[in-house]
């Protein structure tokens, strides 16, 4: 599960000026697509200054978060850091209620992958962690 997060976050490494504007975009999405709703809109504009901060603080979340449930080591804590990057991701990124035509279709796909994704998360991060000396000493 964690090399999905791993190959983002070096993949957005290499290219984090594509990264940067990726996340504008789909804001700038979400704004078009809210139906005039004034908070979505509002939210949006109070966001913006703050996408190269996101994008970095991002970054940060999917490697040490990704690294830490492939090492085993703090994985609960890693799921957790990339629960709260993957939560909000789905809903902004894969807004597939606002397309129509094949492009809902591949959104919503990746919408529910992501949920189910979330899932696996969520069961990670509330797995009791032991150690392997606690496990040794048990046998």
């Amino acid at each position: 599960m964690s090399a999905i997060f791993l190959i983002a976050g070096f993949a957005h490494i290499s290219d984090f000026d594509g990264f940067e504007s990726s996340l504008t975009n789909a804001l700038y999405s979400i704004s078009e697509h809210s139906g005039g709703s004034v908070w979505i809109q509002t939210s949006v504009e109070k966001v913006m200054p703050f996408v190269p901060v996101l994008s970095i603080v991002t970054l940060f979340i999917l490697v040490i978060g990704g690294i830490s449930v492939f090492l085993g080591i703090k994985y609960r804590l890693g799921a957790i850091f990339l629960i709260i990057f993957l939560a909000p991701v789905t809903f902004i990124v894969h807004h597939f209620y606002f397309l129509e035509g094949a492009e809902r279709q591949m959104q919503a796909t990746m919408f529910w992958k992501n949920l189910a994704i979330l899932g696996g998360l969520i069961v990670l991060a509330s797995y009791p962690q032991y150690s392997k000396v606690e496990h040794d000493e048990e046998v």
